[in-house]
């Protein structure tokens, strides 16, 4: 793929590296996960290859992050893994267990800031 101006490819490469070894995965599991071989997403990291839109998007798909995440290095790690274990949890549920999950949660969430109120008016 020929280099785009103003478009830096290790850069992108850099941060599909980041997110990649973030989530655990190697290249080949990632190369796996999006149909292509290990030495594509070496070179991809690397820079030295180009990323065409179509693998932009199966690797923010592969990865669970946006594709703003690839291209502009913006992941808030933190809230990223728990976005992805919610994500996780439910990905195989059905409307009924979603929303069932989703009123566990907000009770709890409720429940645990009261506690905390709790705790912080005994200090």
């Amino acid at each position: 793929m020929k280099k785009s101006k103003g478009i830096n490819f290790k850069i992108i490469g850099k941060n599909i590296r980041t997110i990649r070894e973030f989530k655990g995965l190697t290249q080949e599991e990632l190369g796996e996960l999006v149909h292509c071989s290990t030495g594509h997403i070496k070179n991809t990291e690397s820079g030295t290859t180009g990323i065409s839109l179509d693998l932009l998007i199966d690797l923010a798909n592969a990865l669970k992050v946006s594709t703003d995440s690839i291209l502009n290095g913006i992941i808030t790690v933190q809230d990223k893994y728990y976005d992805n274990r919610i994500y996780d949890i439910i990905y195989d549920c059905d409307n009924n267990e979603r929303a069932f999950l989703i009123e566990v949660l907000q009770a709890s969430k409720d429940n645990l800031r009261k506690y905390q109120q709790e705790l912080d008016a005994e200090e």
